[in-house]
């Protein structure tokens, strides 16, 4: 039998590895998501930087967090590069499909007036 002050021992330990970030910023570069989606020509920089800045807004909103709160987490700078892949791979969205993007409804929605978190 697990007691609770066991897996909260555990819970604590996990979530208080956080890497040293001093500026205050979830730490994923331009070169960090070009690396990651094994991309070697500039061509994209443009796109691929407005798609980061998005992604760390995307995090933000929707963990109700600061960059600061955030920063130094490993697994929210792999949730920023997953949402950079995703936003790459799906560039060319219908918006009048019926079948709009997870992402892009909660993107949108977060900046919707009467936003209620379900969609």
């Amino acid at each position: 039998m697990i007691h609770m002050s066991t897996i909260r021992d555990r819970i604590t330990k996990q979530f208080s590895t956080k890497t040293v970030n001093t500026d205050g910023k979830i730490d994923v570069t331009l070169e960090n998501v070009k690396e990651y989606l094994r991309i070697d020509f500039d061509e994209d920089d443009m796109l691929l930087s407005l798609m980061l800045e998005s992604a760390k807004g995307f995090v933000c909103s929707y963990t109700k967090q600061t960059e600061a709160e955030l920063a130094g987490l490993p697994e929210i700078k792999m949730a920023v590069m997953l949402i950079v892949s995703h936003y790459y791979d799906n560039r060319a969205i219908d918006p009048t499909s019926k079948n709009i993007d997870f992402i892009l409804r909660q993107t949108l929605g977060m900046h919707h007036l009467y936003f209620t978190g379900v969609m």
